[in-house]
């Protein structure tokens, strides 16, 4: 079984410290006023009152990858050398002691509709998601992994492991908003919003070692006082296994408003609300997923084992893997504990988002996330970030500048512009600009066809004689 453990946990964090991977985090334009298909992913309260009537969404995608062990190094071949596969890439690592993290976030986004209707919007989503991370890892772990585990160096020492967690989930998620402004004067607006969001597990696996030893000799990977636990899940076809919910909540201090407010209405003169700040508050992925087929969650408490030649070990399938862990640690010398299917929760966060209107399209605007991350060994941990997006919005266009302190230890710079039918943005470009040691990567875009106004309210289209008001559109 250790050999089994050792080979799933390479294979998981290989992708987190020698791949250049983005997702979930693109703060750039979740703040935008005109996308109300994409802001429900940061707060669903966010496409109320958006200033996009209708906003059909093609499709779209998310990477993003962060660790703090491997780097690509000073001095790499440029973008066109690496595209053209003559280049040769130089993977550094970081020698500084101390336990290793990472996390990788992935998404591709489906066919969606969003719809300001009267004072209230419906959101229709659709979404394929991957999520991942590490904390814990040994530094001699990591450099096990980056070097492979004949690395002479550090043969035949016996190295300690404590409160590691690794987890891993692919899915899909098909999820409806509703919206409703709750409360409408001439000087604030309340919005409120959920989304319910039904799910498709794809397979996840998992491990959490409390306490415990390994080292390699000769091939050999010896692993003493194991206590922790491990957990697999896959499903044989494409059925849903889970739910979950977004919150939120949404004040907006308004300028020059009025009580009887409706958006894109002739009631309201076609003119669209304006506020000078909004305050938002969302609680994102509150739920998870349980796999019943092909699936296991095993427990341990001080277990031992010596996995002979298990760099020869070559799974092909989760099952190989389950079979393996089985036989190897599973038996009368090892107290654990077996139960047939495995449970996941989702990356549960909470998001406090600020946005303060300067008028002619300047804005300022900062998110706070935050992780929520349970009590099950087996639950997603999304990533904590602090944001500040100066941004300029006016209706066909909008460039952003967000600057993001990732887990409150490194600041990233990026940008992200919107062009129409078209967005496309990074929250981490600065050191892929300044060509400094690159410890990740981030990068998003999408297509879509917005609608701005009622053809009440489009150029040319008469209001009642009792406003009286000019129209203003894309304001």
């Amino acid at each position: 079984m250790l050999r089994k453990i050792t080979s799933l946990l390479t294979c998981i964090l290989l992708v987190f410290f020698v791949l250049p991977g983005r997702a979930q985090e693109t703060v750039g334009l979740h703040l935008s006023n005109f996308l109300p298909a994409t802001t429900v992913q940061l707060n669903p309260a966010l496409a109320v009152d958006a200033r996009t009537r209708v906003d059909i969404h093609l499709i779209g995608a998310a990477t993003f990858f962060r660790n703090n062990h491997s780097y690509l190094a000073k001095g790499n071949p440029s973008l066109r050398e690496m595209l053209g596969g003559d280049a040769e890439i130089t993977v550094g690592e970081n020698l500084d002691p101390g336990d290793r993290k990472a996390y990788v976030d992935a998404s591709v986004d489906g066919p969606g509709f969003a719809l300001v209707k009267g004072r209230s919007a419906f959101v229709l989503s659709t979404r394929a998601r991957s999520t991942a991370f590490a904390k814990g890892v040994p530094y001699e772990l990591a450099r096990f992994i980056q070097n492979d585990f004949d690395f002479a160096e550090q043969q035949d020492q016996e190295y300690a492991i404590e409160n590691m967690k690794v987890s891993a989930l692919g899915w899909a998620e098909v999820g409806l908003t509703f919206g409703h402004m709750i409360k409408v004067t001439s000087e604030e607006h309340v919005n409120a919003a959920i989304t319910v969001k039904r799910l498709f597990g794809f397979g996840t696996s998992g491990m959490q070692i409390d306490n415990g030893s390994f080292e390699v000799s000769s091939g050999d990977l010896i692993l003493n006082n194991f206590g922790g636990g491990y957990s697999f899940g896959a499903q044989d076809a494409f059925r849903p296994n889970g739910w979950a919910a977004d919150f939120g909540l949404i004040y907006r201090k308004v300028i020059d408003g009025r009580d009887d407010y409706v958006p894109f209405s002739k009631q309201s003169s076609c003119q669209k609300s304006r506020y000078r700040y909004e305050l938002g508050i969302s609680l994102l992925d509150v739920g998870g997923l349980t796999f019943n087929n092909n699936a296991a969650t095993v427990q341990h408490s001080n277990a031992s084992g010596v996995w002979e030649d298990f760099q020869d070990f070559d799974p092909s399938d989760l099952d190989e893997i389950q079979a393996e862990i089985a036989e190897q640690f599973e038996s009368d010398q090892n107290s654990y504990k077996r139960e047939e299917f495995a449970k996941v929760s989702l990356p549960t966060a909470l998001s406090v988002q600020f946005d303060y209107d300067f008028d002619k399209g300047l804005h300022l605007g900062s998110v706070l996330q935050q992780n929520l991350r349970g009590p099950n060994p087996n639950s997603l941990r999304r990533a904590n970030l602090l944001a500040i997006v100066p941004r300029y919005e006016r209706t066909f266009f909008e460039f952003a500048l967000p600057m993001t302190v990732y887990e409150y230890e490194r600041v990233l710079m990026g940008a992200a512009l919107r062009l129409y039918v078209f967005t496309i943005g990074s929250d981490d470009l600065m050191a892929a600009v300044t060509g400094d040691e690159l410890y990740g990567s981030d990068v998003y875009f999408s297509v879509r066809i917005p609608l701005y106004n009622t053809s009440a309210c489009k150029p040319g289209a008469r209001l009642s004689k009792k406003t009286k008001i000019a129209p203003c559109w894309g304001q």
